[in-house]
This record gives C-alpha cells, sequence and structure tokens, in this order.
C-alpha cells in the first residue's frame, strides 16, 4: 500500500463537522427525556419463572454469576452494560421488561457511580441496551429446557 492515488478518485477529506452534526441530531439523547421508572413496568411473563431461570443461570453460568456480582470486564461502561444484557436475555428468556427489573436489581447496578445511574434512568438507555441484547440472542433458557424434555421424552 504506498498511499498513491491513481485516477480520478480524490483523496478522503475530513468530515468532523457534518459527523458531529450527525452525532448530535441522532445519539445523543432528547434534552426533555424524562427518568423513567422501572418499577411502573409490568414483567410481561410471571416473574416466578424468570426468577427460577435466573436463580438456575447464577448457580449454571460463571460469566452471568460475575457479572451480576459487578466484575467489569471491560472497563468500559457501556460494554460492560451489555455484557450483563446479554447474558440476561439469555437467562430472562430475552423479555426486555425482566432484563431491565433483573439489571436494576443486581449488585452490578447497585455499585455504579449516581452519573452512571443517572444514564440507566434514561427513557433510552437500558430499553435499546435490552433490545440490542434480544437481537443477539440465539436461543433462552427456557427454549433450551423445553427442547431439553422433549429430548428426554423421545429418548423413553
Amino acid at each position: 500500500m504506498t498511499g498513491n492515488i491513481y485516477g480520478g478518485v480524490r483523496a478522503i477529506e475530513s468530515r468532523a463537522a457534518e459527523l458531529q452534526e450527525i452525532h448530535d441530531k441522532f445519539l445523543l439523547p432528547d434534552k426533555e427525556q424524562k427518568p423513567i421508572h422501572y418499577t411502573q413496568i409490568s414483567i410481561g411473563l410471571q416473574s416466578a419463572e424468570h426468577e427460577r431461570f435466573l436463580r438456575m443461570g447464577m448457580e449454571r453460568d460463571k460469566v452471568l454469576a460475575a457479572l451480576w456480582s459487578g466484575e467489569r470486564r471491560s472497563g468500559n461502561e457501556s460494554s460492560d452494560d451489555i455484557a450483563l444484557m446479554n447474558k440476561l436475555a439469555y437467562w430472562c428468556n430475552s423479555a426486555p421488561n425482566a432484563m431491565i427489573n433483573a439489571f436494576l436489581s443486581s449488585p452490578y447496578y447497585a455499585q455504579k457511580d449516581e452519573p452512571h445511574k443517572k444514564k440507566c434512568q434514561r427513557s433510552d438507555y437500558l430499553p435499546n441496551t435490552a433490545k440490542n441484547a434480544c437481537v443477539t440472542v440465539r436461543s433462552t433458557a427456557s427454549a433450551d429446557y423445553e427442547r431439553y424434555k422433549q429430548n428426554r421424552k423421545q429418548a423413553r
């Protein structure tokens, strides 16, 4: 790679101002956004089912247990948040409200400083984080458990 430009192609130009404008328009929270109170959100499925699978996950999934307890694997707040949400997506069966409620009740969340807790209370942050985690989950604890039961039934 020489860096020499051939033909009618122009050199790449700096577009910092244009990128900043796009960032500000689409990625910054609205100034009028109000914090959301997650205690008012219904879980959607029976909370007993979510608690059962979450307890099972704490016993069987060492990474979930470490993240839940506050282990910071990357040192980047947002990366660590999505890491825990990815685990919660599996163990909470891709139920975003259950994932958010679990996240907010975790020791991981409890040890956050005030600016990061405030970020989590924005109306967009945790719902988007949960949604992104749900998009990437390939299976859930409930679905895997149902497959396990079917396989055992067929083996008899």
